[in-house]
């Protein structure tokens, strides 16, 4: 009888799919940064990016000074992706949404905003 490990080697079910150019540039971002903006109040631009292992990324850059009552606590605040969004089979991406800090006292955080899947197919987000 063969092992988890082994039955996962076999499989490659270890090895997540690469995200490729070509399934970048065919995302419509408008359906997310819509979702950013509905959910944060924040306008952005999403302009992602193919990291090393394969998955995208994307950050807004410092937005602290719209941190409202809490801008005093934060050092920076970011919204962008918290795991590399990545190819969950050959028809859908998954990204989400996060807000990350670290305050002027020290420490880092982060709160999940949505998690949003892209349907190559139909051509919409799907969002939780």
């Amino acid at each position: 009888m063969k092992t988890y490990k082994e039955l996962m080697e076999a499989n490659k079910l270890n090895e997540e799919r690469k995200t490729t150019q070509a399934e970048l540039d065919a995302v419509n971002w408008g359906g997310f940064e819509a979702m950013i903006k509905s959910k944060t109040g924040a306008s952005m631009k999403i302009k992602p990016k193919i990291n090393s292992r394969g998955g995208v990324e994307y950050s807004s850059g410092n937005i602290v000074s719209k941190a409202g009552v809490m801008v005093g606590a934060f050092k920076e605040l970011f919204i962008q992706n918290f795991n590399s969004g990545r190819m969950v089979n050959d028809t859908q991406l998954a990204i989400d949404a996060h807000f990350s800090w670290s305050l002027k006292t020290g420490g880092t955080n982060g709160a999940e905003i949505f998690v949003g899947w892209f349907d190559f197919n139909k051509k919409k987000w799907i969002f939780r």
